[in-house]
Order: structure tokens, then C-alpha cells, then sequence
């Protein structure tokens, strides 16, 4: 496991001061814990999510409270890494996970709920970028090529739990 050297209150103090948010909910027709079991895999985050180019420190099954992983990243044409680390998991309900880095702060939270014989998957992604130059952009250009790669993630997520090639 990857030392992780801030705390969830940390995060949120940050994004408190500022933090964008931006909601993406998908129906897929799959049972919640197969969804869960998916989507709490960071190693197969790279076959469903644009920006996310590689995991590595990670175990591939779904990681559970307390545990870590980096991800290598690639957002509005920034490459960097992340050390990302669960700070809270109910199996098949909810997974919310945290990182802090040079670029700024992040929190992510999956809630999943039985729909319609299926499963309804909703992603929530806080941010605040560390650089004051940054922050200039988090509500209008980051948050536009953020939402735009949330949108296609969770697209292309759908397609792929529902195509049973997951």
C-alpha cells in the first residue's frame, strides 16, 4: 500500500473553499454487484474512463477502506499521478475515494442502487485545483473538459458491463 498523507477532512476543507462538483448517473442493465464489483477495480479503470491511462499499486480486485492505489492521469492535457485511497466502501452501495496532489484536490463517490431489474450508478466528482492560475479555469474550462470526459466514462462503462465483456 501507497502512504497517503492526507485524511478525507482534509479534502473537504479544500473543495470547501471553492471545490467544483459535477454529478454523471447512468442506468446499466447489470446486477449492482457486478457494477461495484467493476467499477471499485481501479485496474480496469483504464478500459472505461479517458483519464485514466494506467493503475498501478493496486490489487486487481475491489479495494476496500484504507486502501491505496496511483493512478497516471491525463486531464486537459496534463499528465501527473495520483495517490488515490478509499476512505469509505459498502459493498454494492457506496465507494468514495480521495486524493490531495501538486495539481490540487479530488474526491470521487460511486452510489449504486437497484432500479428496474438493473442498476442505477451515480458519480460524483468534487475538485479544486491547488495553482490560483489553475483555479482561474476549474468553473469554466476544466469543469467543461471534465464533464465531457465523465460523460464519456460513464458511456462507456454502460457499454461494456452490458456487453458482458467486463
Amino acid at each position: 500500500m501507497l502512504p497517503a498523507p492526507f485524511t478525507l477532512e482534509q479534502i473537504e476543507n479544500y473543495l470547501a473553499d471553492g471545490g467544483v462538483t459535477l454529478s454523471n448517473t447512468t442506468f446499466i442493465k447489470c446486477d449492482q454487484s457486478v457494477v461495484f464489483d467493476f467499477v471499485s477495480r481501479p485496474t480496469q479503470w483504464h478500459r472505461w474512463h479517458p483519464a485514466t491511462h494506467e493503475v498501478t499499486n493496486a490489487p486487481d480486485r475491489p479495494l476496500v477502506t484504507g486502501e491505496t492505489m496511483c493512478e497516471h492521469i491525463v486531464v486537459v492535457g496534463q499528465h501527473f499521478k495520483a495517490v488515490w485511497k478509499v476512505f469509505a466502501c459498502v459493498p454494492h452501495v457506496t465507494w468514495i475515494i480521495g486524493t490531495i496532489t501538486n495539481h490540487g484536490a479530488s474526491k470521487i463517490t460511486y452510489s449504486l442502487s437497484t432500479v428496474n431489474g438493473g442498476c442505477q450508478f451515480s458519480r460524483q466528482l468534487q475538485y479544486r485545483s491547488k495553482n490560483w492560475f489553475m483555479r482561474l479555469f476549474d468553473h469554466n474550462l476544466i469543469k467543461w473538459a471534465l464533464t465531457r470526459q465523465s460523460a464519456t466514462a460513464l458511456s462507456n462503462l454502460t457499454k461494456l458491463l452490458e456487453s458482458g465483456k467486463a
